[in-house]
Order: structure tokens, then C-alpha cells, then sequence
């Protein structure tokens, strides 16, 4: 079910298991992931890595943020359904949290946005234009704050967009990382959170 491992002080994630070298094992069966980090976040907090598709020709990464079981639940809870990656499970089942599509080679329509939605609901919230179009091969500097209902996504240090939860802000919770199975090869780097407050 997809291969995930450090290696050189970079968290890689794959579509397919590693062997024992940290080879992908090409034939074997393509899964999509997501990667959970073990700590519970801040609900105000400054996001922070650095993502490399090493040429993936398609497929698509997602960050979640401020998840939780949509009632209050940690998204570990053994009460809450199993999701297998299965995308809808997390945005439309029994967790809450916000995603940002950040790269895509799914669609061409896809690959020319930068699409926030808050979850559970599936409802897109902010778009903005994709910096991360051309190449694949480059590393991508990723930033997201988050400051009561006020989120900002900036990518390669340029703002995408700035959105107001005017509903109820979401609060502390986990921050993953998913790719679907399109991907050849994600490298994550650099993965820094800061709890934001007040002066």
C-alpha cells in the first residue's frame, strides 16, 4: 500500500513500497497515501516544507490541516470508519479538516489551480492560479498560516490567496500529507510548524 521512508533527512512517499535500498519496487501494485504527522497542531500556526514530484507526469498532493473527527475526535480514534486513502473519506466523511491542492498533473484544468476547500463538505473555499506548472522536477517552498478564520497560501514565496472563514474556524488538530497513486515520487523537506499568537 504505497512506500514511505526517510532517507538522507528527506521524507519520501511513494505509490509503490521501497525495497530494503530504498528502491521502488516498480511492479508492484500503486496505492494513494496519506502521511500523518504523530502531533497535534495548534489551531493558529504557521506552515511551513519543501515538496519535490521528482518528474511525476501525473497525479496530484494535498495538504490537511487542523483535522480532526468532525466531532472533536482525534482522526486516530479506533470509533471512526476506516479510509484506506480513499479520498471522499476525507473530505466528505467522518473528519474534519481544511486541504489545499497544491500540485496536479490529473487534469489540465487542475494543474492551473491552487484549490483550498474546508472539510467535511468538499466545499471549495479559495482558489487561486498554480505555481507549481512546468517542470516537475523542481522543488517547491509551501506556506500556509493560519490565524483564528484567516488563511493564507503562499507557494515559492508568492501569496495565492487570502481567505476568511466567516462559518466556524476549524482548530487544533493533525496536518498530513497525501499523494494520489499518479505520482511517480513526492520528496518532502525542511517540514517546520509554529504556533502563531498575539503580540
Amino acid at each position: 500500500l504505497g512506500g514511505v521512508e526517510v532517507r538522507d533527512g528527506k521524507l519520501r512517499a511513494s505509490p509503490v513500497p521501497f525495497d530494503k535500498d530504498g528502491n521502488q519496487i516498480k511492479d508492484a501494485k500503486r496505492s494513494h497515501l496519506v502521511i500523518w504527522n504523530k502531533r497535534i497542531f495548534p489551531e493558529n500556526l504557521l506552515i511551513e516544507y519543501d515538496m519535490n514530484p521528482n518528474s511525476s507526469p501525473s497525479g496530484l498532493t494535498i495538504i490537511f490541516f487542523c483535522a480532526t473527527g468532525k466531532n472533536g475526535e482525534d482522526i486516530f480514534d479506533l470509533s471512526l470508519p476506516i479510509r484506506m486513502a480513499d479520498y471522499k473519506t476525507y473530505h466528505s466523511g467522518a473528519i474534519a479538516n481544511y486541504s489545499d491542492s497544491y500540485f496536479s498533473r490529473n487534469t489540465e484544468v487542475e494543474s492551473l489551480t491552487n484549490r483550498m476547500r474546508k472539510n467535511p463538505g468538499f466545499k471549495l473555499v479559495a482558489e487561486g492560479k498554480s505555481l507549481t506548472t512546468g517542470v516537475t522536477d523542481v522543488t517547491h517552498h509551501v506556506r500556509i498560516l493560519k490565524f483564528g478564520g484567516h488563511i493564507e497560501m503562499e507557494m515559492d514565496g508568492k501569496t495565492l490567496f487570502k481567505w476568511e472563514d466567516d462559518g466556524k474556524p476549524l482548530g487544533a488538530g493533525r496536518i498530513g500529507l497525501r499523494s494520489m497513486e499518479g505520482v511517480s515520487l513526492i520528496t518532502y523537506d525542511n517540514f517546520k510548524v509554529w504556533e502563531v499568537k498575539k503580540k
